[in-house]
C-alpha cells in the first residue's frame, strides 16, 4: 500500500476477505515479521525477551508468550517511545476529564478492569487507529448498514453507547475521542449503566439513537422496556459486546426493534478481533491479528475444540507491542469456512456469561441488577486477585474473594464492603446485604466455566 490511510486499509481488507486462506496467512506473516523486528529494535523488554530467538525465525510459535502481569511490571521497557512512562500515564488517567484525549498528543489510552488481578494500561498509536478505522469501514459497517441507510450515515447518525462511565475503558475512550469533533458531540452520546432504568429509558426516548451499543445484559433489560411500551426507540443497527449474547435474547431484540443485532469481539489490547457477518458467523480479522487458542496446558487446540485461553498478537500497534499475549477467553475455531464467501477464519467465542440478578427492594418490589454494575464496583481494588458474587437470597449476596500473594483478606474485604454498599445504595438497594463467603472463587464443577456474577437461590 503506497499511502497508509483508513481508505487504503479498507480496500486491502476487502480484497483480503475474498482471497484464499493461504494468501491471508502470507500477508499476516509479513506483518508479523515487521512487528517483531520493530519490537526487538525499539522495546528493551522484547529485545531481552527474544534474546534466544534467531532473528530469521518465521514461526510465531517460536516466540515466547507474554502475559499482562509481566508486561505491566516492565511497562517503561515495554513501550517503544521513551517519552512514555508508567508514572506519566498513571497521572494522565487519574484525571477522568481526559478520557478520550490523546496522551502526549499522540496516543489513546485505555485501561482494563483488572478482573484477573492486574489492571492493564494500554496505549494505541495513530497506525493502530488507521487500521481499526479501515477494518470498520471494510468489514463491520458494510455488514450493518444497508443502502437505505447510506444517506443517513453520510449525514451523521445518532449513536448511543451505554457503558460503565467511571474509567478509561475501551468503549468510553473511543467514543470520547470521536466526540472531540464538534459534529460528533451532537450525534454521539454516552449513557451510564448506573442510571436507574426508568431514567435511562427517558433519556433514550429523548435522544432516539439510530445506532445502539451496549452489553447484552443491558440490551436484554431494554428490550423488555420496549415490549412493555415504556421504551420507544427505533435504531437501524444494534450491536453488543463485552459479554456473551444469548441467541434467543438476540432474536427477541431483533423482533422488538425490527433490525439485526450484531455481535463484536473486541479487546482493549487489540481493538476489533472479530466481527459478525450477515450469516451470523464471527470472523477473525486474521490479516491484522493472530489468535492462538490453547488448552489448559497451554498447548494449541484443534479446530472444533474449545480453548481454555488464547494468545493474541496485534499486528497494527507499534507503541506497545502485543505479541502472543495471553487472555482468558474461550474460543472455538470452526473447521469449515463460512458460507458467506469470506476466507477469514470463523470462531465461536464464549465470553462473560454473568447473569442479571433479580433482587428484592426495600418496599417489596423486584429490580434487575446488571452484572456490569457489580463488576465496576469491584474494579481495581488493591490486593484483590479474583472474586465472585453469588445471589443466595433475594436480598443476600455472597462474596468469594481471593487476594494477591502477601495480602491479608480482612483489609481487602473492608474495601469490598464499602464499594458494594455504595454501589447498591446508588441503585436504590440499601437493603441488600453482602456476606464474605468462606469459599474461594471457583468455576462451576460440572461445566468448568468461571462466572463472576450469578444466582444460586435454590441452595
Amino acid at each position: 500500500m503506497k499511502k497508509f490511510t483508513r481508505w487504503s486499509v479498507a480496500r486491502d481488507a476487502r480484497r483480503m476477505s475474498r482471497r484464499s486462506i493461504e494468501e491471508i496467512m502470507a500477508r499476516r506473516q509479513a506483518r508479523l515479521h515487521e512487528l517483531v523486528a520493530f519490537a526487538r529494535a525499539n522495546s528493551p523488554y522484547y529485545a531481552q525477551h527474544y534474546r534466544g530467538v534467531p532473528e530469521s525465525s518465521s514461526d510465531v510459535q517460536e516466540l515466547p508468550p507474554t502475559e499482562k502481569r509481566e508486561l505491566m511490571s516492565h511497562f517503561d521497557e515495554w513501550v517503544t517511545d521513551k517519552a512514555v512512562t508508567r508514572t506519566g500515564v498513571e497521572e494522565f488517567i487519574a484525571d477522568l476529564s481526559r478520557i478520550g484525549q490523546p496522551y502526549l498528543n499522540k496516543y489513546l489510552v485505555c485501561t482494563t478492569s483488572g478482573s484477573t488481578g492486574t489492571p492493564a494500561i494500554l496505549l494505541h498509536d495513530s497506525r493502530w487507529m488507521v487500521v481499526n478505522n479501515g477494518l470498520n469501514l471494510a468489514r463491520i459497517s458494510r455488514q450493518w448498514f444497508s443502502w437505505r441507510h447510506a444517506a443517513k450515515v453520510r449525514q451523521g447518525f445518532r449513536y448511543g453507547l451505554i457503558s460503565a462511565t467511571h474509567s478509561h475503558f475501551y468503549g468510553m475512550t473511543m467514543v470520547e475521542f470521536q466526540r472531540r469533533h464538534p459534529q460528533r458531540q451532537k450525534t454521539n452520546r454516552i449513557f451510564s449503566i448506573f442510571t436507574p432504568l426508568p431514567q435511562l429509558v427517558d433519556q433514550l426516548n429523548e435522544f432516539q439513537p439510530e445506532m445502539l451499543n451496549s452489553y447484552p445484559t443491558m440490551l436484554t433489560l431494554l428490550v423488555k422496556e420496549q415490549l412493555a411500551g415504556r421504551l420507544n426507540i427505533h435504531p437501524f443497527t444494534v450491536y453488543s459486546s463485552g459479554e456473551t449474547l444469548d441467541p434467543e435474547a438476540g432474536k427477541q431484540m431483533e423482533s422488538a426493534w425490527g433490525t439485526r443485532v450484531y455481535n463484536l469481539y473486541v479487546a482493549s489490547e487489540t481493538g476489533y478481533i472479530g466481527f459478525q457477518c450477515r450469516r451470523g458467523q464471527m470472523h477473525v480479522n486474521a490479516d491484522w491479528l493472530i489468535l492462538e487458542p490453547l488448552d489448559q496446558q497451554d498447548r494449541p487446540v484443534s479446530p472444533g475444540e474449545p480453548s481454555h485461553s488464547v494468545l493474541v498478537t496485534n499486528l497494527a500497534n507499534r507503541i506497545q507491542p502485543i505479541i502472543r499475549y495471553k487472555m482468558g477467553d474461550c474460543v472455538t475455531v470452526s473447521p469449515t469456512p463460512c458460507s458467506c464467501g469470506s476466507s477469514l477464519p470463523v470462531i465461536r467465542v464464549q465470553g462473560r456469561n454473568d447473569e442479571i440478578l433479580t433482587v428484592a427492594t426495600a418496599d417489596g418490589q423486584t429490580l434487575d441488577l446488571l452484572p456490569a454494575v457489580l463488576r465496576t464496583a469491584m474494579d481495581k481494588i488493591p490486593g484483590l486477585h479474583r472474586w465472585q458474587i453469588i445471589q443466595k437470597k433475594p436480598t443476600q449476596l455472597d462474596v468469594r474473594l481471593e487476594v494477591s500473594a502477601g495480602e491479608e483478606i480482612a483489609p481487602v474485604w473492608t474495601v469490598v464492603q464499602q464499594r458494594l454498599h455504595a454501589c447498591l445504595a446508588e441503585q436504590g438497594l440499601p437493603n441488600l446485604t453482602a456476606n464474605l463467603s468462606p469459599e474461594p472463587p471457583h468455576p462451576n464443577p460440572s461445566s468448568g466455566k468461571f462466572r463472576k456474577v450469578y444466582a444460586d437461590i435454590s441452595n
